[in-house]
């Protein structure tokens, strides 16, 4: 037996020793992290997941959970757990996840015992955003045609570029021929969305060209994974002028002198009727009247005048 004195305490006097007993401890029933994964714009498996609390302890426990990012929902955030009693809390993947890029994510859920703090802990909960963009073109043949220095046609085409893939697709377009131009070099497509592009003819250039067959390459790239990227060619041909057929007729006592005023793309407003008696170099000579148009078709009306006459167009 230890006497008082021995125990430390004042002899003659009585002591009153009270113990504490209670306690309030959090508990949990799992320990591992949570993982989530899905398509870019979902769904995601698995959406939800519960935690479960316990008050492992002898008196009541506040508590109260906390997280971080916008994609994930917690619910209830806080409460009272009565001794032995346990309780329920949601973690889920909210409508925010669906703009998330492709990627990995994380956050941390954090439990605080705000009676005590025994039991403090924190969970993981990850996210996994798959996807992967794929470029697709609409290219119509594009065959430019038109003579030197006229109109050429078709003057523009309309091409259409797609994500057929399951992630956001950024992609550019480029040429390499002054005669063309494109009215994007590229953008951002949402999955399975399009957009419209046009090729246009730069006029002043394809009329300044000489005779010729002329090709620009149109390239797409998807700058993401290289992924349906491809190349399209469009094509220009540059005619020669045909030469215009001069017709003679005869009216009464008149001769009737007719040519065409040009052609789809082209005019022979810049020849010139010239007549000759000799066919001697220098002897030509501007035939009058003037012509004029009838029915499309240049039209000059001479007298007959019984010697012989050679006739030409002279550009």
């Amino acid at each position: 037996m230890i006497s008082a004195s021995a125990a430390g305490y004042q002899g003659g006097l009585t002591y009153l020793v009270i113990q504490d007993n209670e306690s309030a401890i959090l508990g949990f029933t799992s320990t591992a992290a949570l993982n989530f994964s899905g398509l870019y714009g979902g769904p995601f498996t698995a959406t939800t997941s519960t935690y479960t609390l316990t008050n492992k302890g002898n008196y009541p426990l506040g508590w109260t959970a906390a997280k971080g990012q916008s994609w994930l929902t917690i619910s209830p955030t806080s409460g009272v757990l009565q001794p032995g009693l346990t309780t329920n809390l949601t973690a889920s993947i909210n409508t925010n996840a669906n703009i998330l890029a492709t990627g990995s994510y994380s956050d941390t859920i954090i439990f605080d015992n705000t009676t005590n703090g025994n039991g403090d802990t924190s969970r993981t909960v990850n996210l996994t955003v798959t996807g992967s963009p794929t470029l697709a073109v609409s290219f119509p043949t594009i065959n430019i045609s038109g003579y030197v220095g006229g109109t050429f046609a078709p003057a523009n085409a309309i091409l259409a570029v797609s994500n057929i893939g399951t992630a956001p697709l950024e992609w550019t377009v480029a040429e390499n021929q002054s005669w063309l131009t494109l009215s994007t070099n590229g953008g951002t497509l949402a999955p399975n969305t399009a957009t419209n592009l046009t090729l246009t003819l730069v006029a002043s250039a394809a009329e300044a060209l000489p005779v010729g067959n002329y090709i620009d390459t149109i390239s797409f790239t998807n700058t993401d994974n290289a992924v349906g990227n491809t190349a399209r060619a469009a094509t220009l041909a540059v005619n020669a002028i045909p030469a215009p057929s001069l017709t003679l007729t005869l009216a009464s006592n008149n001769i009737v002198l007719l040519w065409p005023v040009g052609g789809i793309g082209f005019s022979y407003s810049n020849y010139i009727l010239q007549s000759t008696v000799t066919l001697n170099p220098g002897t030509w000579s501007s035939v009058s009247p003037a012509p004029v148009v009838v029915g499309g078709q240049y039209t000059v009306t001479n007298s007959i005048s019984g010697a012989q006459m050679y006739y030409r167009l002279k550009r």
